[in-house]
């Protein structure tokens, strides 16, 4: 997908859930994004769409799968304080920086 329209799609939306929805779509049909960007989308979403991270016992196994997850999971406690709106706005803000910065015309 082009910049222009990607960026079109997600502006022309008309509430913050259509919004967030239509990021996360766009998003998924994007180019390759650098693993910290993934990391920070990865947050605001689980944080937007679950609420704080909760560390269990599940969460702290060992293992090279798991060492992956413990990334996400950092990422996500990082943003734990964000109401479900502010999750929504950082994603769908991030996501438009994204764009920006990593679609080619």
């Amino acid at each position: 997908m082009k910049k222009k329209k990607a960026l079109e799609l997600i502006q022309s939306c008309n509430n913050l859930d259509e919004k967030f929805s239509v990021a996360y779509d766009v998003l998924d049909h994007s180019p390759p994004i650098s693993q910290d960007k993934m990391l920070m989308l990865y947050a605001f979403y689980k944080q937007a769409v679950f609420g704080d991270f909760i560390e269990t016992e599940d969460t702290e196994q060992d293992g090279v799968s798991n060492y992956i997850q413990t990334f996400k999971n950092n990422a996500w406690s990082q943003v734990k304080n964000l109401t479900t709106i502010e999750a929504k706005e950082k994603y769908i803000e991030f996501t438009l920086k994204v764009i920006e910065e990593d679609y080619k015309d």
